[in-house]
């Protein structure tokens, strides 16, 4: 299990909302690259971005924070936010970005992400940004009528491997991981789950060790980082340790 650092990125700043509301955030950072080089020099490897404009405007007005980021950091980056065409699928792939996460589009419009895998190959990670079951929209503000098990199950078939599982409920609120929610979805797939949302301390990350679900492959931090609630060292530490114990 790889332990991933999140920077969301509003207006140039690194900011965190709560519950995945507008009108909630707070600005930790005017320089979301400083922030990415703190995580990097703690022993992070892979980083994820959230255009937070993209998310809930479709305006890519971060693209040069984004690409300041790839352009001096070593991270495995994966990018979300509002990315829905091709054409910025291609100038983040262009600069660097490792996997693209489509979230909005893929529920509006599965067939694109069939035909991204045909034009960009196996560089996609969807999104499941989760209320109650079903799968929120636009930036978590709308509801749709779609089952995240069912929404799952048809990405599989166009060939993703990997999820990105997001309890908005939880997000930003560090009230811990929705274990129950957790074993539901991961019982409904055996393809690669990244766990967001909740996570408010190390006891968080023992718990989901303890669950001991073989395709939970990662796990997102935010807020808890930057209230220091959490410890990425500490953080990096405990996943090492447990994968070395898994192996043996």
């Amino acid at each position: 299990m790889e332990f991933i650092p999140s920077i969301d990125i509003k207006n140039k700043k690194c900011i965190r909302l709560t519950e995945g509301k507008i009108g909630t955030e707070v600005i930790y950072s005017d320089s979301p690259l400083k922030i990415a080089k703190q995580f990097e020099d703690l022993g992070a490897k892979r980083l994820h971005i959230v255009d937070i404009d993209g998310a809930f405007n479709g305006e890519m007005i971060n693209f040069d924070t984004i690409k300041e980021i790839r352009k001096n950091t070593n991270f495995f980056i994966d990018v979300g936010g509002g990315i829905r065409d091709f054409e910025r699928i291609k100038m983040l792939l262009d600069i660097g970005i490792n996997r693209i996460v489509l979230g909005t589009i893929a529920i509006k419009d599965p067939s694109f992400v069939e035909k991204s895998i045909e034009n960009f190959s196996d560089v996609f990670t969807i999104g499941i940004d989760v209320k109650y079951d079903y799968v929120l929209v636009k930036g978590w503000t709308e509801k749709s009528n779609i089952l995240a098990k069912d929404f799952i199950k048809e990405m599989s078939s166009f060939g993703i491997n990997e999820f990105i599982w997001t309890d908005i409920t939880r997000d930003g609120t560090m009230k811990g991981i929705n274990t129950l929610g957790l074993k539901k979805i991961t019982s409904f797939t055996d393809k690669d789950i990244i766990v967001s949302g909740g996570v408010s301390n190390i006891k968080d990350l023992e718990i989901l060790i303890n669950l001991n679900i073989k395709n939970i492959k990662g796990v997102i931090s935010g807020k808890a980082i930057y209230t220091g609630k959490l410890d990425i060292k500490e953080a990096l530490a405990l996943l090492k340790k447990s994968k070395k114990l898994s192996k043996n």
